[in-house]
């Protein structure tokens, strides 16, 4: 849902960018004229180009994770993270906790480890993410206990 949002924003962005008729029209006030001018060296409008290419970044990064499917995962004696999360793996000795937190719209999986630092693992599937609970806390209490 979100990157049905994202991608028409961003072709509004970019053709704002490279067209000045449209940012002339949404810049009626006067302050907004002086505020986007800031912005705008000849013809391209670089605030509006700028937000274009967040956008179009943030799109590749939701998509590539829907591609993906996998959040995190136990690999070995360690939690393996999705590229786009950009964690380095996390060996299992150092995780105290994996839970889940259900949300209006979405679901996070939280991972308490170090002094008390967490991490969230935003937008995963809710059944998936009870899945992985289990798991990752059956890999736990195997490392424990043996």
């Amino acid at each position: 849902m979100l990157l049905a949002l994202m991608v028409p924003l961003a072709l509004f962005f970019a053709v704002a960018a490279l067209n000045p008729d449209v940012a002339s029209y949404f810049a009626a006030m006067e302050v907004r004229r002086k505020i986007i001018g800031a912005f705008r060296f000849g013809p391209i409008d670089a605030g509006a180009l700028i937000l274009a290419a967040l956008s179009v970044w943030e799109s590749l990064r939701t998509a590539r994770k829907f591609i993906a499917g996998r959040a995190v995962w136990i690999e070995g004696a360690a939690l393996r993270f999705h590229p786009t999360i950009r964690r380095r793996p996390l060996p299992l000795e150092e995780v105290s906790g994996i839970t889940q937190k259900d949300g209006h719209f979405e679901t996070h999986v939280v991972i308490a480890h170090g002094a008390g630092r967490r991490l969230t693992v935003p937008m995963v599937d809710h059944d998936s993410a009870r899945a992985f609970v289990a798991e990752a806390e059956s890999a736990r209490a195997r490392l424990t206990f043996g």
